[in-house]
């Protein structure tokens, strides 16, 4: 039987509160005790300064899934003894802390609400509110056939106005494993893989948000000394639950954009600008994030549609023909990212 994973080899939030950046991304290693550590320092900036957090996951389903199991949400706090002087209940939504005594001073600190449909859950939160965590924000690989929701980042940015007031004060702190590369939030901020157990902040607009890959070496060697550490050594599932690799991250197809080549059209899908650029003879095809700016630009959904803009069918031949063109070995890429956004867009247009 494998031991107990040591405390010291979890990983630990203070490089990213310590930020100084209001919105942060937090990916990392499957076990490494990412939720937790926000959980304890979520109840720790409550007791020592009366500030209040939000927990959030995606949609209504994963909310409830939280507040039906029978593991109440902050029972491993209670189990590790974190704050032995305190008590913690939830209902419903809300999550409720007292000092213990004879007579219990129940005290609203938290909420768990879903990202969409956050307006049903609009009277469960505290006014006192200086954090918002929302977990998983990238998919696992299991659900990658489940689309994301839609306009989720927009969403987020009215959720954080409606605590934060455009103030300052609401510290956003997104949590996941590190799955795919390609997901909402990396995409809107032009997030990049970076080494494991670094951090480093990306200019996004006119500021800074602060990305960690999380990382520990003494949970790495815990987790490979364990017998499913043993069993799955050297597998995908090891680099991505282990090792804090993004699935995608292979550099397959990635080549510069060859010189005799033009910008045939931009395609836009889900926000993101793709640049076709083809070689004079169309035998080869260049996907980059830079489109020419003296281009159309052609759409596949009603969301991404502009005007001047031209919308298409998935079963357009211009569609087809970009298809064939990656099934012949035809295309290459920029890099990982746009090449794994372009294939999940293609595999809405048949690409299997």
């Amino acid at each position: 039987m494998s031991s107990p994973c040591p405390k010291e080899a979890r990983w630990d939030p203070s490089r990213v509160m310590g930020s100084n950046c209001l919105f942060n991304l937090v990916t990392g290693m499957r076990g490494v005790g990412k939720t937790y550590a926000m959980k304890k320092i979520a109840v720790k900036r409550y007791i020592e300064r009366g500030e209040a957090w939000v927990y959030m996951r995606y949609n209504e389903v994963m909310v409830k899934n939280i507040l039906r199991s029978p593991n109440p949400f902050l029972g491993d706090l209670v189990v590790n003894e974190e704050f032995p002087d305190y008590t913690f209940k939830n209902e419903g939504p809300r999550m409720y802390v007292a000092q213990k005594s004879k007579h219990l001073k129940w005290e609203l600190f938290g909420s768990i609400v879903p990202l969409i449909a956050f307006d049903s859950y609009k009277g469960t939160t505290a006014p006192t509110t200086t954090l918002m965590v929302l977990d998983e924000f990238i998919k696992e690989k299991e659900k990658r056939n489940v689309p994301y929701p839609p306009g989720v980042v927009s969403a987020f940015y009215n959720i954080h106005e409606t605590f934060d007031r455009r103030e300052g004060r609401v510290k956003f702190v997104g949590l996941a494993n590190t799955a795919n590369i390609v997901n909402p939030f990396f995409q809107a901020w032009r997030i990049k893989p970076i080494p494991k157990g670094t951090g480093k902040k990306f200019p996004v607009g006119k500021t800074k948000v602060y990305y960690e890959n999380a990382w520990t070496e003494a949970y790495e060697a815990w987790a490979r000394s364990s017998e499913l550490g043993a069993l799955t050594f050297g597998t995908e599932y090891d680099d991505y639950a282990v090792g804090n690799e993004f699935t995608g991250q292979t550099g397959l197809f990635v080549a510069p954009r060859p010189k005799q080549s033009r910008c045939d059209t931009c395609i836009v899908w889900e926000g993101s600008r793709f640049g076709v650029w083809v070689a004079r003879n169309y035998m080869e095809v260049h996907i980059d994030d830079k489109p020419a700016r003296d281009v159309g630009s052609i759409v596949l959904t009603r969301e991404d549609m502009m005007p001047n803009y031209l919308m298409i069918e998935r079963a357009n031949p211009y569609l087809k023909w970009l298809v064939k063109a990656y099934q012949f070995g035809q295309m290459t890429f920029r890099n990982d990212m746009v090449r794994e956004t372009f294939l999940e867009m293609l595999s809405m247009c048949g690409l299997k």
